[in-house]
């Protein structure tokens, strides 16, 4: 976590290059003064030691309080309360060393003191994974929200249109343009309700973007009209497959509707190297898309 890091660089700060010749200069300086390297003879040098790398480890921490001040950042209260628990613990614990209570665990206090702080900086560890998975999954609902219909689900006209500024900008693409209206969708709101409308909408994205996964993404570019693009090596065939699934899919879900699920479709091929804008190619597909739809409509009659 940012704290745990950022404890871990005040130590190192502390226990930089100069001030380590320090610490190894005053371990000479003790053998010297006392003339024995025998720790319990030297302890109360060692305390010294001990004392002043507490006493600049304090002096960062405020350093870097300061600064953040200035800067308006803040530190969370678990990073200094971990540190002064710390502290703490360690002065009691020297402090009971000196008086002689005659207790034998005379590090009782540093080890409670070292539990409390790293729970401290557990839960701010804690606190800083869930703030970047909550700013994930709060990114991910945005960007859905951005490049996706509400409604349907599948990708909107922002998308779409990113795609299509993508083709245009690109020397290299040959693509299916596929163009699809879904019928009747007045006639149905009129006689089932807006909701019946919807939800003819949401079966018609669903059985194309179904129909045509293998090969491209559905979006939806108005109330009633979606586009694929098609990518495949052979557009043309991948493009009379997908059509009959996606007739498959129409047949298999007017079972479960009250109303006849109905969907026109045409298509065309953008060549990057013959046109300059899909448009052009997606004014062919909608003509193609009429003509189908006329004859759905002549069909019905009959």
């Amino acid at each position: 976590s940012n704290a745990a890091m950022s404890m871990l660089k005040i130590i190192k700060q502390a226990f930089s290059s100069d001030f380590a010749q320090y610490i190894k200069a005053g371990k000479r300086l003790r053998i010297k003064i006392t003339g024995s390297a025998d720790f319990l003879e030297s302890i109360f040098l060692v305390h010294i030691n001990l004392g002043i790398t507490a006493l600049f480890i304090v002096y960062q921490a405020i350093r870097r309080w300061v600064k953040n001040i200035k800067n308006h950042r803040h530190d969370s209260v678990l990073f200094y309360l971990g540190f002064i628990t710390i502290c703490v613990s360690c002065a009691i614990d020297l402090v009971r060393f000196y008086i002689g209570s005659g207790e034998t665990d005379a590090a009782l206090f540093i080890r409670l003191g070292l539990f409390a702080a790293i729970l401290c900086y557990g839960v701010l560890g804690l606190g800083s994974v869930v703030e970047k998975v909550k700013s994930g999954l709060e990114a991910e609902v945005i960007s859905k929200l951005a490049y996706h219909d509400g409604l349907t689900g599948v990708a909107n006209r922002t998308a779409y249109q990113e795609k299509v500024d993508e083709y245009e900008k690109s020397r290299h693409v040959n693509v299916g343009v596929a163009m699809f209206d879904v019928n009747n969708l007045k006639t149905i709101n009129d006689k089932y309700g807006h909701n019946s409308g919807d939800e003819l909408i949401i079966k018609s994205a669903s059985i194309i973007q179904k129909s045509f996964e293998n090969t491209g993404v559905c979006y939806r570019i108005g109330g009633d009209e979606f586009v694929v693009f098609i990518s495949s090596k052979n557009i043309e065939e991948s493009y009379k497959n997908c059509i009959e699934n996606m007739k498959t899919n129409i047949s298999n879900a007017n079972k479960n509707t009250p109303y006849d699920i109905s969907i026109a479709y045409g298509m065309a091929v953008y060549d990057s190297k013959k046109s300059s804008k899909i448009s052009d190619v997606l004014k062919v597909a909608d003509e193609r898309m009429y003509i189908c739809k006329a004859k759905i409509k002549k069909k019905n009659k009959v």
